[in-house]
């Protein structure tokens, strides 16, 4: 073809009028210039660059009041000894006022620790066994606080939880000894609750000593 006959096809091609075609596109004599339609992708769709369309993963984060606390062994093992050792103080008292006599209180603590004796075999009272009992019981419940008291209001926790301790305890387990029944059950039940408070203090007071030190070393 010669350059005087392509010059003249153009000049046929693009005089003739544009029609459109089926599909939305125009047709300029043998030509087909075909629109493309740009449609805006909804507003939540886009991501921003370096993110994938794979789906979030969210993670639960506990409420911090209620996580377990991370105990220093130490200070555990002193909140114990305090709380096992004052927490017959409700009974103590009671059974003091009611006798007007501290002899009677004495009598009392007695009596009680060797009913604690009780609960291990042979199942006969003995105030020294009654004593291991005690200890063992306090080591395990210690254990038990030190893991579940929140950080925020723990007195008031320990006091709730040495409630359950003692319903669980003196209530229920404690009704099928003998000894431990005849104990009278509100005054166990409060020393109970005494032992979650002195608990709950003295961790209170470790953690306030250690987080001064703490920051007064910063």
């Amino acid at each position: 073809m010669t350059e005087q006959a392509h010059g003249q096809r153009l000049a046929e091609t693009f005089s003739s009028p544009p029609t459109t075609s089926d599909d939305g596109a125009h047709v300029i004599g043998s030509t087909s210039i075909r629109r493309r339609r740009l449609v805006a992708a909804p507003a939540n769709t886009l991501e921003p660059l370096g993110e994938t369309t794979s789906p979030r993963r969210y993670q639960m984060t506990p409420m911090p009041m209620f996580m377990p606390m991370a105990r220093d062994r130490r200070r555990v093992v002193e909140a114990t000894v305090v709380a096992a050792a004052f927490s017959g103080l409700p009974s103590t008292v009671q059974a003091s006022i009611k006798q007007r006599s501290l002899r009677s209180a004495a009598v009392y603590v007695y009596d009680t620790t060797c009913a604690v004796g009780t609960l291990v075999p042979p199942g006969r009272p003995g105030f020294g066994r009654g004593v291991v009992v005690h200890l063992a019981i306090s080591v395990l419940c210690g254990e038990t606080l030190a893991r579940t008291l929140p950080r925020n209001q723990s007195v008031a926790w320990g006091a709730a939880a040495g409630f359950l301790i003692g319903v669980i305890n003196v209530g229920a387990i404690g009704r099928l000894f003998p000894a431990i029944r005849r104990l009278p059950l509100v005054p166990q039940l409060a020393d109970n609750v005494m032992f979650g408070i002195l608990f709950a203090l003295v961790l209170d007071r470790s953690d306030r000593q250690r987080g001064d030190r703490g920051g007064a070393s910063s």
